[in-house]
């Protein structure tokens, strides 16, 4: 590495892997999109991530829990109605952040099982084609 504690990658692509300290929950950017429901956060990091060569490595990354974003991608599909209500109303004040848009764990999943099973469909032009 260059001494900076990014592994010669460069401090924006070792900030992309950073888990949080603040909160001493260790999540990755993409862990906290993933887990806001957060589609156009997710399609940005998961380019970023792509483009840096990071996609791998952030996928198998765990939080403080154990868990990666795929495991999020299995609870959030696993939620039933009362679950995505009691999750929506704790992610609502993001909401205003986001352009007005509620929370959206579905189009998250898709994006990430998008990533996972082909990221060379991920283009650099911050584009992901979602069927």
């Amino acid at each position: 590495g260059r001494g900076d504690g990014t592994g010669g990658r460069g401090r924006s692509c070792a900030s992309l892997l950073a888990g949080d300290t603040s909160f001493g929950d260790r999540k990755t950017p993409l862990h906290k999109a993933v887990a806001g429901g957060r589609p156009l956060a997710v399609r940005l990091l998961l380019d970023a991530l792509a483009r840096d060569r990071l996609l791998d490595e952030a996928l198998r990354i765990e939080d403080a829990s154990g868990r990666t974003v795929l495991d999020y991608r299995r609870h959030f599909l696993s939620m039933d109605e009362k679950e995505t209500e009691q999750e929506r109303q704790s992610v609502r004040r993001w909401d205003a952040v986001a352009g007005g848009t509620p929370a959206d764990w579905i189009s998250c999943c898709r994006l990430l099982d998008l990533a996972a099973g082909d990221p060379s469909r991920l283009r650099s032009d911050c584009v992901v084609e979602i069927e």
